[in-house]
């Protein structure tokens, strides 16, 4: 009973060790000097346009991110290096660059999402997983499917 239970978690699992973790990047901002940040701000902007790896994320969270990073451009340019922030403004600095990852490393393309679910006439649930980006081509290509075909019915019912 033990070897067939542990057989077959090792089936139901054996998908999780083979998908791959795309290259996430942990901390897309992390600058001390105004010149670093300057560049890392102006890539994670670019990163954010249409084929960057951040494409997907909401308005919501773009326009708080853009506002996070000019806060803290605000910062560099009143006080110069973190070494030269008193602890208070340094402390303000770190919360934003920490919020502003949490948000991009959340909405990057190459995020992996696993979900587990029952097919339909199985009671065997199976893992799958996507990238954030996979996620979103799946979902667009779908949207623009019922589009068709709600012009297509639409076509038909004026004949």
């Amino acid at each position: 009973m033990r070897t067939t239970f542990a057989a077959l978690l090792l089936i139901l699992l054996l998908p999780l060790a083979h998908a791959e973790q795309p290259d996430i990047v942990a901390q897309p901002i992390l600058a001390d000097t105004p010149e670093a940040f300057a560049a890392q701000a102006a890539a994670v902007r670019k990163e954010m346009q249409t084929g960057g790896r951040y494409e997907y994320i909401r308005q919501s969270d773009k326009e708080k991110a853009e506002r996070l990073l000019g806060q803290m451009g605000h910062l560099f340019e009143h006080n110069g290096a973190v070494a030269q922030m008193n602890k208070s403004t340094q402390l303000e600095l770190f919360n934003q660059q920490e919020e502003v990852n949490g948000l991009l490393k959340h909405n990057d393309s190459n995020r992996l999402v696993c979900e587990r679910h029952s097919k339909v006439g199985s009671n065997l649930p199976e893992t799958t997983c996507h990238t954030v980006a996979e996620i979103e081509h799946m979902r667009k290509g779908s949207q623009h499917f019922i589009q068709d075909l709600n012009k297509t019915e639409r076509g038909h019912a004026g004949n």
